[in-house]
């Protein structure tokens, strides 16, 4: 019997479906921290956020892109479970921490 996949985060309806993001984030042109974004959600590694001015942890999950072109990542709030997106170009900053985290979706990165 195979194992079960976990189901993706659920798409917002601007999120255009059928995009995949590129295998580095050096050819996604901006200038957010999403290498270490993606190197904790692969290793199940809580992110410090820094976003709106302030900082918050998330569990990150994937990685998509809006029909109007902007890219935005979607999370779990570590402190609430609320799911949130945020936009990629309004990240100011991310620290991988040493606290891990049981995946509630796919790891989409």
């Amino acid at each position: 019997m195979r194992p079960s996949r976990p189901r993706v985060a659920p798409y917002a309806p601007q999120e255009d479906a059928l995009w995949v993001p590129p295998g580095t984030a050096q050819t996604w042109g901006f200038t957010a921290p999403l290498e270490t974004i993606r190197f904790a959600a692969v290793n199940h590694l809580l992110v410090e956020l820094g976003y709106g001015g302030s900082v918050r942890t998330i569990e990150p999950y994937s990685l998509r892109s809006t029909r109007a072109g902007n890219l935005v990542m979607h999370a779990i709030r570590a402190d609430s479970g609320e799911h949130r997106s945020y936009r990629v170009d309004r990240i100011q900053s991310a620290r991988a921490t040493n606290q891990t985290f049981s995946p509630k979706y796919a790891i989409e990165f």
